[in-house]
């Protein structure tokens, strides 16, 4: 009977070790604005594609891909925005009529792009490859400037503190964005 019980506890131990045993995470050895790019108040992107070496025609293709990172990023914060604004309205049980912030935003995003730059570029070894890696910004003058378009063009007729609550909510789309990268490892895209 003791060997039995000795067996079974020493089992479960073996068990609960296994259980709880993680693989070590990996760390990586790319540089933190290829895989978490930031910019204060504004909205960036890193791009890489893996390397022809054509130098002009891959660094074009990073960027043009960190554009449509933009791009997707501004869209998302818009469908946020969208639904803050329902519900706000909703719970103030106000009828305001307009476009949606969606419909408007996409009509912007391309004008916005084209005041986006490049501010970081390297050849960088990816899995053993070299990739061209390339950060385009769109500075927050210009995120403040595209956000006042989409609410202008939108016809909503938004109260200061509406807009402050937007303001915000665009930001925190941002941060929340980041904290998820960074709890969740979300893998490079490497555009290739």
């Amino acid at each position: 009977m003791k060997s039995i019980k000795t067996l079974l506890i020493a089992s479960t131990a073996i068990a609960l070790t296994a259980c709880n045993s993680t693989a070590p995470v990996q760390q990586s050895n790319l540089p933190e604005w290829v895989m978490m790019p930031k910019v204060e108040n504004g909205i960036t992107a890193t791009e890489c594609v893996a390397s022809s070496n054509s130098f002009g025609i891959d660094r074009n293709m990073a960027t043009a891909n960190a554009r449509v990172a933009i791009a997707r990023q501004i869209q998302l914060k818009v469908s946020a925005l969208d639904k803050t604004y329902r519900d706000r309205v909703d719970a103030d049980a106000d009828k305001k009529t307009g476009a949606t912030f969606s419909s408007v935003s996409r009509q912007l995003t391309d004008m916005s792009l084209t005041g986006s730059q490049m501010v970081r570029s390297d050849i960088i070894t990816i899995e053993g490859t070299p990739h061209m890696c390339v950060q385009v910004t769109l500075n927050p003058n210009k995120t403040d400037a595209l956000l006042d378009k989409i609410i202008a063009e939108s016809g909503r007729k938004v109260s200061a503190n509406e807009d402050a609550v937007l303001r915000e909510e665009f930001k925190a789309y941002k941060a929340q964005e980041e904290l998820d990268r960074a709890l969740y490892g979300e893998r490079l895209t490497t555009g290739d």
